[in-house]
């Protein structure tokens, strides 16, 4: 489901916070039975950092694929355009 919501070059990343995600959700969980809250603070701080991550990838391919129209657009309109990507 990753692969829709973020550009293929940053897919890798995406499915690499997800399993971050994913592993500090279980870290959390038991943290918390254990009452033991500031560790559990401190999971769930990074449990929003990746998930921030993974929204600005997310931003990231909405505007990408608005800039992909635009040029299709404007390319069936007959206006010669090139899309430069740029990558880092």
């Amino acid at each position: 489901m990753i692969s829709a919501l973020v550009r293929d070059e940053d897919f890798r990343n995406a499915c690499n916070e997800q399993k971050n995600i994913d592993e500090i959700l279980l870290e959390l969980i038991n943290h918390t039975k254990q009452g033991n809250y500031a560790a559990a603070e401190l999971c769930a701080e990074e449990i929003i950092e990746s998930i921030r991550v993974i929204r600005e990838m997310q931003s990231i391919k909405r505007e990408h694929d608005k800039l992909v129209k635009l040029v299709e657009n404007l390319t069936k309109q007959g206006i010669e355009i090139e899309l430069i990507k740029k990558y880092g």
